[in-house]
């Protein structure tokens, strides 16, 4: 598959130069080709890939001076505060209200205004009248080109994106601005984690918000959009897996609905992943078609447990499905079901929020038993085990690179069979030795966290005594499993609900916790949940920092002393999941067994 190159010589991206005005310009994802009205006009970023964090930056800095021109046409004040104040009263109505407590997005967007605000306000040599300008022209250029790339002021997701420069050239450009997107054919045809797709292609619906995008992408490469996404190629692109599209049919906004949902499979696909992802589900089946929901009533819904934060990512995952549609014209974004969302809702979620397929009748839960009856024990191979890995072995194998995320979620579409073929060989408080071929993952240093109802599973691979024990200890009490699993709801907010709820019948969960279970990091000042969480996350962060510099150190004491506090930390973190009733698995997968002979 050929990579469309339409482009002259630059590598990555130029300005068109600033467009403010012209004539058939609007909001959407609009596909270019010889069949279509649009071309390439406007700031072009060449060799998109997968990997939304190789190209939003450039395209932020490619898009920097048509920001600054437009803060400069909308403002008459000079003092950058007072411009970005009223800037943001556009943008973010009510960002300064004293009643809402502002999320990471909301502030990464407060900080990106101001930031080019100061910037468009600027003198035009301010950058080299003295060492000091020169160093705040370039910490202002930084807030603005990492701004919802997850590497920004905050590490703050698309939302910030959204809320940033989209809200910015929507409310102040009067005309959309073009901005032409080729993909990189090779690099999409050559990805193997699925995800790391969706996050880019959401990312450039969520820019299709306030600006004219334009899509370049060869005959090859739409079919494989097609193919691999068909939801978001039908919704943006109008493409099918097919081939046949409307040549001229461009991007639903976020906030109108979609038409005709199609077959019961297209449904099916559009919830593929969800089946290890209850709190998605569970959002899914808490909103509505005809009535919207705001982020912070959702955060309130006692029925849906899941963090403000965390409300948005979902948000966005589930609009790049097309499932939910999101109105960000309001004071505060609204959410509602579009058609397949309400779909999908009324024909694959049970009245526990589970997945089942329209077509599916209600499947015995049985699975081959292991090969041996007791724990503890090594299974022999079974016959034929010496053959090519399985598919689910080659799907987990998939992992991408750890720096789009450390921690994984099992989100493929037999995801729950993939949860049992792990736990079901399990015994509780045993080791269990599994003879089976098994396919090192592209990063050994990326983990899978998998939970279902009261249980909870962690794949990590072997790399080496001291690595494993951190990525133990980095999966077991990573973001993912703070906000899903070892919540204040489950724990307690002063940890009563411990042991089903006994800690609130000792009226001393604290120092069960500390004398009985001989929990670490846990003083009289973290019986508080918040004040705990604050705390795990330091020691987590901090001893994942001192594992990174003492990887391959000859330090033996210092390596002595990491050893002694990452199975503290490990033993800290099983003893809370077996206090919050969760039954934990952990799976070590060893490749190579060489390496621990």
């Amino acid at each position: 598959m050929g990579a469309s190159r339409v482009m002259p010589g630059d590598n990555q991206a130029h300005s068109g130069r600033l467009q403010p005005a012209g004539q058939g310009h609007e909001r959407g994802v609009h596909l270019v080709g010889p069949t279509t009205r649009y071309d390439t006009g406007g700031i072009h970023c060449a060799n998109v890939s997968p990997r939304l964090t190789e190209w939003v930056p450039t395209v932020l800095e490619q898009l920097r001076e048509a920001s600054i021109e437009a803060v400069q046409g909308q403002t008459s004040h000079t003092d950058a505060w007072r411009a970005s104040a009223s800037i943001l009263d556009k943008t973010l109505p009510k960002w300064h209200s004293l009643e809402d407590t502002w999320d990471d997005a909301t502030a990464e967007a407060v900080a990106y205004t101001q930031a080019i605000t100061d910037l468009a306000l600027a003198d035009s040599d301010a950058a080299t009248t003295s060492r000091y300008r020169e160093r705040r022209h370039k910490s202002l250029s930084e807030t603005v080109e990492s701004v919802g790339t997850g590497r920004g002021a905050v590490n703050a997701g698309l939302g910030a994106l959204v809320k940033g420069p989209v809200a910015l050239h929507r409310e102040l450009d009067p005309t959309p601005r073009a901005l032409t997107l080729v993909l990189d054919g090779p690099a999409w045809a050559e990805l193997t984690d699925r995800r790391t797709g969706v996050r880019a292609l959401a990312a450039i619906a969520v820019l299709a918000d306030g600006f004219d995008v334009r899509v370049v992408a060869s005959p090859a490469l739409q079919q494989e959009l097609a193919r691999r996404y068909p939801q978001w190629s039908a919704i943006h692109l109008g493409l099918t897996d097919s081939r046949d599209r409307s040549p001229n049919q461009g991007h639903h906004s976020s906030d109108e609905p979609l038409g005709p949902t199609g077959t019961a499979e297209s449904v099916w696909e559009a919830l593929t992943g969800l089946a290890s992802a209850p709190g998605k589900r569970r959002l899914l089946a808490a909103l509505r078609a005809d009535t919207g929901r705001t982020y912070a009533n959702l955060t309130e819904d006692p029925g849906l447990d899941i963090e403000r934060g965390t409300i948005g990512r979902y948000v966005l995952d589930l609009e790049s499905r097309g499932l939910v549609a999101i109105d960000r014209r309001r004071e505060h974004n609204t959410v509602t079901l579009t058609d397949l969302g309400e779909t999908a809702v009324s024909e694959c979620l049970t009245a526990d929020c589970e997945l089942q397929h329209p077509d599916q009748t209600q499947l015995e839960h049985s699975l081959t038993a292991t090969t041996h009856e007791s724990a503890s024990t090594v299974s022999p191979p079974r016959e034929a085990s010496r053959t090519t890995p399985t598919t689910v072995e080659s799907w987990l194998a998939s992992t991408g690179d750890a720096d789009e995320g450390y921690v994984k979620e099992i989100d493929t579409h037999d995801a729950a069979s993939i949860h049992q073929r792990f736990t079901v060989p399990a015994e509780r408080g045993a080791v269990t030795l599994v003879d089976d071929p098994v396919e090192p993952f592209d990063d050994g240093r990326v983990s899978y966290l998998s939970h279902h109802d009261e249980e909870c599973l962690a794949i990590v691979q072997w790399g080496g005594p001291l690595a494993t024990l951190g990525r133990l200890a980095g999966v077991l009490l990573s973001k993912a499993a703070l906000s899903e699993i070892l919540t204040p709801s489950r724990l307690g907010e002063t940890f009563a609900n411990i042991h089903g709820g006994t800690g609130e019948i000792t009226a001393s969960p604290g120092r069960t916790l500390r004398r009985g279970q001989q929990v670490g990091w846990f003083s009289e000042d973290e019986e508080v949940y918040a004040a705990w969480r604050d705390r795990i996350e330091t020691v987590r962060d901090t001893h994942l920092a001192r594992l990174s510099a003492l990887t391959d150190s000859t330090d033996s004491a210092a390596r002595g002393e990491l050893f002694e506090d990452l199975h503290g930390l490990v033993a800290t973190a099983t003893q809370l999941y077996h206090a919050a009733g969760v039954d934990l698995t952990l799976t070590v997968r060893l490749p190579d067994t060489d390496t621990v002979s």
